[in-house]
Order: structure tokens, then sequence, then C-alpha cells
């Protein structure tokens, strides 16, 4: 059940959905996201301690933050948006490290 007394469109949810769910694609939290959710939700998360905590993390990589940091975020932007955890999809898991490959040259010279 929600947190909030009032019904929200499709619309809302849906954009709220995709903006949430490209940012968890593009591989890095931004809190300008969770903004313009808000803003298209009608919340004010500005001040709350979930915000403060989320704010500190702007432009981070999901793959740079500890795992157990990384699981937290849905439930903070939840928090945020007044919204249960369960519409907001999980950040990807941090990609691996590419291999690195000796160049060309490398790998001819002795």
């Amino acid at each position: 059940m929600s947190k909030v007394d009032w019904v929200r469109t499709d619309l809302e949810n849906m954009t709220v959905t995709t903006a949430l769910n490209k940012m968890a694609d593009d591989g890095y939290f931004s809190i300008c996201v969770v903004d313009r959710c808000a803003a298209v939700l009608k919340v004010s998360p500005k001040g709350t301690e979930a915000y403060t905590i989320l704010s500190a993390l702007h432009c981070v990589a999901f793959g740079k933050m500890p795992e157990s940091l990384r699981r937290e975020i849905p439930r903070l932007i939840a928090e945020c948006l007044l919204m249960d955890p369960i519409q907001i999809f999980p950040p990807p898991a941090p990609k691996p490290e590419p291999v690195h490959k000796p160049s060309l040259l490398r790998r001819l010279l002795p």
C-alpha cells in the first residue's frame, strides 16, 4: 500500500519508473532525476535524511559504491518519493573491469 493518500496516475507512475530505470541503465546516481520525479509526483523530499544521503552520491557510478550502499538506493529513493520500494528497479550490478591487453607493439617486442 502506498504511503500517500492520493491516487497517482498511470502516466505519473510510468514517467517516474522510466526515469529511474534510465538512471540505473546509465550506471550512475543522479539526484537531478530524483528531483524531477519528485516534481512529477508533487512531493518535496529536500531536507529528509534519505535525500541528504542521496545528494551526497550525485554523479557517483553504481559500480564505485559498496554493494551494501548500492542495495539501499531503491529504498532511499522510495522514501524520498513516498513510493513503495517494489516500484523501483534496483541499480545494476557493477560492470566488470575491462581486461587490459598489451598493445600490439608490446606483444611483438621480446
